[in-house]
């Protein structure tokens, strides 16, 4: 997970997709809960940077915006694999952040490769 969260993006392919309401409240949710882990985080350093780019992609996604950029990109698509991730049982976080991503899992798997196949 990790080579998300600390990935170049010299052979990032540009994401063509359009965002439903229900894949923005997807997006909030996941983005929201990878700021509580801290497993794949190797500093301080790193973790306020992963935490700017997703209060960053937020913010774009709650005014509706579409000028994602790498990292935007790039932290939607770990806060899906984290999310994933979560819900198999491989990473733990709190059972309230678990009730919140069971609500969007079918589309969390929906969205997991759109994201993943840009890189």
């Amino acid at each position: 997970m990790t080579e998300y969260l600390e990935m170049g993006f010299y052979h990032m392919k540009k994401l063509s997709y359009s965002l439903s309401q229900l894949d923005i409240s997807t997006l909030l949710c996941t983005l929201d809960i990878l700021q509580d882990i801290d497993d794949f985080v190797k500093s301080a350093t790193q973790k306020v940077l992963n935490d700017d780019c997703c209060k960053s992609a937020m913010k774009k996604l709650i005014f509706h915006r579409t000028d994602f950029d790498n990292n935007d990109i790039r932290v939607m698509a770990a806060s899906l694999s984290i999310a994933q991730m979560i819900l198999s049982g491989q990473v733990q976080t709190t059972d309230e952040n678990k009730k919140r991503l069971a609500e969007y899992a079918d589309n969390i798997d929906y969205l997991q490769p759109i994201y993943n196949s840009v890189f």
